[in-house]
């Protein structure tokens, strides 16, 4: 069960949870957090809140069971443009942060999207933030399922623009980088190419085999990336 939170320690306290994990980021205090979490618009962040250690210096052990599975996602993910960070809510330092997320439980496992919008009122950076709800509801974090839900919940699906017909490629603003692709559905690739290259080329999205695919690989006025099993030796962009 997801524990809540009572109490926060009166001294700053360290995790030991990641500290053998290099790509799982810690922050020296909230400020640190917030400017990196919020801050960074080229990629999207999954964070996991926890509490611990306690007095004898154990840490929450229910957060210590969703650890590997967390860190082996976010490992894969990295190259997506996804950053992982996890934050000591019993950590003093943490705790403007902390309750910036308005937290009520630990542990706690949130998405935060590249999109960014200014508050009117604060002038702080605001950014979607989704809550992986199998932890809250099932008590359990599995990394094939995180992904998924990385990829649909996380990534902005408005950065890929999917296409099926040269008429519907019209509407598609420019200036436009084509991805060619075998799947049938939009992939975390799709959409981190799309944050990567957002302000400077839409992505379009046309599936493979098809007329318009054809037509799209031929053209040279076009920059092209290839999500393909099939042989793409000769063409410019793979990915």
């Amino acid at each position: 069960m997801l524990r809540r939170i009572t109490a926060l320690a009166a001294l700053a306290v360290t995790s030991a949870l990641y500290e053998d994990v290099a790509h799982v980021t810690t922050f020296a205090s909230s400020e640190e957090a917030e400017k990196a979490i919020f801050g960074d618009d080229a990629n999207v962040y999954v964070v996991h809140f926890h509490q611990g250690p306690n007095d004898e210096g154990v840490e929450d052990e229910h957060s210590a069971t969703i650890v590997d599975a967390f860190a082996g996602a976010a490992k894969e993910l990295g190259d997506l443009g996804v950053k992982a960070a996890c934050i000591n809510v019993a950590d003093e330092t943490m705790l403007k942060i902390s309750k910036r997320f308005n937290l009520r439980t630990v542990p706690h496992v949130v998405g935060i999207g590249a999109e960014a919008t200014a508050n009117p009122y604060t002038g702080k950076i605001d950014r979607a933030v989704e809550v992986y709800e199998p932890l809250a509801t099932r008590g359990s974090l599995t990394k094939t399922e995180f992904k998924r839900w990385v990829s649909s919940k996380v990534f902005p699906s408005q950065a890929v623009t999917r296409v099926a017909s040269a008429e519907e490629l019209k509407q598609v603003e420019g200036p436009l980088a084509v991805l060619l692709t075998e799947r049938s559905t939009t992939s975390a690739l799709a959409k981190s190419l799309g944050v990567a290259l957002r302000g400077r080329l839409r992505i379009v999205e046309v599936q493979a085999p098809s007329d318009l695919s054809e037509a799209m690989s031929s053209a040279g006025d076009l920059p092209k990336f290839y999500a393909m099993k099939s042989d793409v030796t000769d063409r410019k962009s793979v990915v």
